[in-house]
């Protein structure tokens, strides 16, 4: 179990960081998803057209880069990419 000062520690941590972790996103070949892909539907994020999170794509890049806001997700988009990046990373067995 996690001690709250610890883990509010890791958050102040990971905002304060120069880097963030960001993920590639296409509207390519949207028909096949892979378990570490998550669909985004366009007409809940703000996108032209329905595309997927490469979550087999991860780097970190420096906040400074980030230019621009593109859309954003809602909750349940979220907990599918968060499924997919524990299945990328290996923290998720395939059944």
């Amino acid at each position: 179990m996690l001690n709250r000062d610890l883990l509010r520690r890791y958050i102040i941590r990971v905002r304060l960081s120069p880097v963030a972790l960001v993920a590639a996103i296409t509207s390519k070949k949207t028909e096949k998803v892979y378990p570490f892909e998550a669909v985004i539907d366009a007409s809940k994020a703000g996108l032209p057209q329905r595309s997927k999170v490469l979550l087999m794509h991860l780097q970190s890049l420096d906040k400074r880069r980030i230019v621009g806001h593109y859309g954003s997700v809602d909750a349940p988009t979220l907990e599918r990419v968060d499924a997919a990046l524990r299945i990328a990373a290996g923290l998720t067995r395939l059944t």
